[in-house]
């Protein structure tokens, strides 16, 4: 029964797998056939180069950051370079591939290769996403309001996105201060609403016993680095996505800007996305910048555009874990 049970389980695990795939390659389908490619053309003659250092050193620069918040939060062992190419190769698999892909080598890494605990890996990934939605919530109340009366249609998504942002932030907080005794109300709530055996509410109590585990008189330490990380790495994130509109010589408000780039931040965090976005991520930005005035064949080859440069970016960043694991054999 239980090997039935567990079958089944699995089938369900790679049907959903199979759909998301589905989709992203629909999605990307779609935006290919209307792309028209003397638009992509056009906007390649005209690209500003002098961003294009900036560009790559900001990606850079979010990288690093994440590996340094990472390191801290783990107890900075082992040493710095050892995290460094770990949370490079996540960067690329999560860009690349899925975010649930690049969570699953960062933990399986730190504790095969470096022999990190699986529950500080686990709470270290879970405090730093805590910490992310801690800023991108009052920046994505801002820029949402400074653009109001151009988002209508979207004030009911915005409204869904803000509460469920609110809601995780009040659930993460209790488990940091009830701990095992909010572990089990939330065991008890997820049994009331017989979702106890469901594979997402597994992986979320799993991962809020891990954030629980961590020692009291450690978290208010880590907490205010992860906390202090979240505001740099949003920083520097919100300026890479100006600097490569700079780059494609796309003229957008920076209020704008700042909502469309966190809205899509805060999409990015939800588990319906393969191939790093792909499809999800062309079609949200068409909608959004054509929504701010913008032609949407432009967009079309900004988005196309915009893909493939992300997958140089990740290529050159591979390049350092490959040349760090030739030079330790």
């Amino acid at each position: 029964m239980v090997k039935r049970f567990e079958r089944f389980r699995m089938q369900r695990v790679n049907f959903w797998v199979i759909a998301k795939i589905a989709l992203a390659l629909a999605l990307m389908g779609v935006v290919v056939w209307n792309v028209r490619w003397e638009d992509v053309l056009a906007l390649w003659r005209r690209l500003s180069l002098v961003w294009v250092a900036p560009s790559i050193a900001i990606f850079f620069a979010v990288t690093w950051l994440n590996a340094r918040r990472y390191w801290i939060l783990i107890g900075k062992r082992p040493i710095f370079r050892a995290v460094l190419g770990v949370v490079v190769f996540q960067t690329a698999l999560t860009n690349l591939v899925a975010t649930v892909a690049g969570a699953a080598w960062y933990v399986t890494q730190l504790k095969t290769r470096h022999q990190v605990e699986l529950k500080s890996s686990v709470a270290s990934a879970l405090l730093a996403r805590v910490c992310d939605l801690i800023v991108l919530l009052p920046i994505l109340i801002v820029s949402s309001v400074t653009v109001w009366s151009q988002i209508e249609v979207l004030h009911g998504l915005v409204a869904l996105v803000v509460t469920g942002i609110a809601s995780f932030m009040l659930i993460a907080f209790a488990v940091l201060i009830g701990r095992s005794r909010a572990i089990e109300f939330l065991q008890w709530l997820a049994h009331r609403f017989g979702v106890q055996e469901t594979l997402w509410a597994r992986r979320a109590l799993n991962s809020l016993d891990k954030l629980a585990q961590i020692e009291p008189a450690r978290a208010s330490e880590i907490f205010r680095a992860a906390l202090w990380y979240a505001v740099l790495i949003l920083a520097m994130s919100l300026l890479f996505a100006y600097v490569n509109l700079q780059l494609f010589a796309l003229a957008l408000p920076l209020p704008a800007i700042l909502f469309v780039s966190v809205l899509a931040l805060v999409i990015s965090y939800i588990p319906i996305q393969v191939l790093g976005g792909l499809g999800v991520f062309e079609v949200t930005t068409l909608y959004l910048y054509t929504l701010f005035g913008l032609p949407a064949a432009e967009v079309l080859a900004f988005v196309l555009s915009a893909r493939l440069y992300s997958w140089l970016l990740n290529g050159i960043l591979l390049v350092y874990p490959l040349a760090t694991s030739r030079a330790e054999s």
